[in-house]
C-alpha cells in the first residue's frame, strides 16, 4: 500500500507535485525510522507498560487530525485518507512493538478533522481494524459526561473482557477546567470530589483495568481515599485460588489429580489473550523441598486466566505424575510466565506465605 501523507502542510501546485510527493515520502519514511528506533529501546515489558500507538490529532487523542493545508484548493476524500493513515500508522506500530500492549483511543471521531460532532459512521469499523491487529483501548474523557456518552459506553461494553480498557479523566479540576458546567449537573463548583466520584462510577461501568490519577489532580483523589481503596480492592483483576484439592501423602511416581478453582474479585479481567502476551501466563503447581527450592513444576495448559470474571468460579482438573524421591515437600501455586522458564509472574490476591521467588505455599506432601 502506498504510504499516505499526514504530516506535510506544504501547499500543492501543478508545478511542484513531483517534488511534494518526494518530500511526503521522505517525511513518512523518517517517521517510520523514528518509530522503529523507538521500539528498539522501549519494546520491552521490563521498561514499558504500554504504548499509545496512534498519537495523531489534538493532544494525540485521535481527533482533529489535519490531512491538508487549509489554504489549498484541493479537497481530499477524508474517509479514504483517514483510513489509509490509520492503516499505515497501526501497521507500523504492530510491526515494531510486539511485546507490549498497543493502545488506541476509542474516539467516536477517530482520525477525523472534527473534534466535536456525532459519531462518524466509520469510527467503529476503523477502531476494530486496529483491535484486529492487537490493539487495546483507552479513553481520555471519563467523567466528562457531555463527551463520554452512549457511543463510548456501548463500544466499551462490546469489548469488555476481550480487550483491556485504560481510563483517563476528562476534567482537570485544579484551576484548569470549569468542571461544574458538566451537563450531568452532578459536579458542584469547588467540589472536585464530585468529579472523582463521577470518573470512578464511569470506570466501574466500563470495567477498566487501569485508572489515571492524573498530574495536578492526585491530591483530590486522596481526599476521596475511599475511591482509591475501592479501586485497589475491585478495579482491574484480583485473582485468587478459591479452592485447591491436593494429596498430603503419596507413593513415589504416583499419578495425581489436582482440582483447582479460581475467582477474580476485580471488575476488569486479566488480559492474557492480547496478542502481545499470547496466553503466556498459566496456572502452575510446584513441589518445593525444605529449602523452598523448586523440585518439580506442573503447568496447567487448559486453565485460562483471561476467562476468570467477577462472580464466576472456574473449576479445573490437572492430571500429573509426581516423580520425586521419598521425603517431605510443600505444594505451591503460581501464575507463571511460560516464556521465562515458568517463573512466577503475577501476584495473587492471597494472604498466604510466599517464597522469595513468588510461589504461594499451600500444604505439605510426604512421599513414601
Amino acid at each position: 500500500m502506498q504510504e499516505p501523507n499526514f504530516i506535510s502542510k506544504i501547499q500543492r501546485t501543478p508545478i511542484d507535485k513531483h517534488l511534494i510527493r518526494k518530500i511526503r515520502y521522505l517525511e513518512n519514511a523518517y517517521y517510520a525510522k523514528f518509530i522503529e528506533a523507538f521500539a528498539k529501546e522501549f519494546n520491552d515489558p521490563k521498561r514499558t507498560s504500554f504504548i499509545d500507538a496512534y498519537g495523531l490529532g489534538k493532544w494525540g487523542e485521535a481527533h482533529h487530525v489535519v490531512y491538508q493545508d487549509p489554504k489549498t484548493t484541493e479537497t481530499v476524500d477524508i474517509e479514504k485518507t483517514k483510513e489509509e493513515v490509520l492503516d499505515w500508522v497501526t501497521d507500523l506500530y504492530a510491526r515494531t512493538f510486539t511485546k507490549i500492549p498497543l493502545i488506541i483511543n476509542y474516539h467516536r471521531l477517530v482520525g477525523h478533522p472534527e473534534s466535536w460532532a456525532p459519531a462518524n459512521p466509520n469510527s467503529e469499523r476503523l477502531l476494530e481494524k486496529a483491535i484486529a491487529k492487537g490493539y487495546s483501548l483507552r479513553h481520555d474523557a471519563f467523567g466528562m459526561t457531555g463527551y463520554y456518552q452512549g457511543w463510548e459506553k456501548d463500544f466499551a461494553k462490546k469489548w469488555n473482557f476481550k480487550r483491556p480498557i485504560i481510563m483517563e479523566g476528562g476534567w482537570i479540576t485544579s484551576k484548569t477546567h470549569s468542571y461544574w458546567i458538566d451537563p450531568s449537573g452532578k459536579y458542584r463548583k469547588g467540589h472536585p470530589e464530585d468529579v472523582r466520584k463521577g470518573e470512578y462510577e464511569a470506570s466501574k461501568e466500563a470495567h477498566v483495568n487501569m485508572m489515571d490519577f492524573r498530574v495536578g489532580d492526585t491530591e483530590s483523589w486522596f481526599k476521596e481515599f475511599a475511591l482509591v481503596q475501592g479501586f485497589n480492592a475491585e478495579g482491574g483483576y484480583r485473582l485468587y485460588p478459591d479452592e485447591i484439592k491436593l494429596p498430603k501423602q503419596l507413593q513415589a511416581k504416583s499419578a495425581v489429580n489436582i482440582q483447582h478453582s479460581w475467582k477474580n474479585m476485580g471488575w476488569g479481567y486479566f488480559p492474557n489473550n492480547i496478542p502481545q502476551w499470547n496466553y503466556k501466563y498459566k496456572v502452575a503447581f510446584a513441589l518445593l523441598d525444605e529449602q523452598n527450592k523448586v523440585k518439580q513444576v506442573f503447568v496447567d495448559q487448559q486453565a485460562e486466566p483471561s476467562k476468570w470474571l467477577k462472580g464466576n468460579a472456574i473449576a479445573n482438573n490437572l492430571e500429573v505424575t509426581v516423580a520425586l524421591p521419598k521425603g517431605k515437600y510443600t505444594w505451591a501455586v503460581a501464575i507463571v510466565d511460560t516464556t521465562k522458564e515458568n517463573q512466577p509472574a503475577i501476584k495473587l490476591a492471597v494472604e498466604s506465605e510466599v517464597t522469595q521467588s513468588g510461589w504461594v505455599k499451600l500444604t505439605e506432601l510426604k512421599i513414601q
